[in-house]
């Protein structure tokens, strides 16, 4: 567990830069912190289960399903949770600000599903 909250630690700091990145008008720099935070979400949701076989380093679409299903109390409310997290984790190219301000939007609702899952 000490993992697990450490990786949404990371997580955290790395939201916290993304903000300030856009407060200094910064697009791209907030969109890979953005980037950095959601895999560090990933990693804490790996770090949140223990596993039968190790994952490889970045887990794919099913790995992640799995690991939230044993996590959720209602894996129907979270469904969209793997592929929006491999989606955002990507790292998009962001050309406006208003991009970089809707991924950083989205990054922080990703860290509020995630904590909620792991921090029962």
């Amino acid at each position: 567990m000490i993992r697990t909250h450490t990786f949404l630690k990371y997580a955290r700091i790395n939201l916290q830069e993304a903000e300030a990145a856009l407060q200094e008008d910064h697009p791209e720099l907030a969109a890979g912190r953005c980037s950095d935070a959601v895999s560090a979400l990933i990693k804490a949701l790996v770090a949140a289960v223990p596993l039968r076989a190790p994952l490889s380093e970045s887990p794919d679409h099913n790995d992640l399903k799995r690991i939230i299903e044993d996590l959720a109390d209602n894996p129907v409310d979270v469904r969209e949770l793997p592929a929006a997290l491999l989606e955002a984790k990507s790292g998009s190219t962001v050309r406006s600000r208003a991009e970089a301000e809707a991924l950083f939007s989205r990054a922080g609702q990703l860290f509020r599903a995630v904590h909620d899952l792991c921090v029962q």
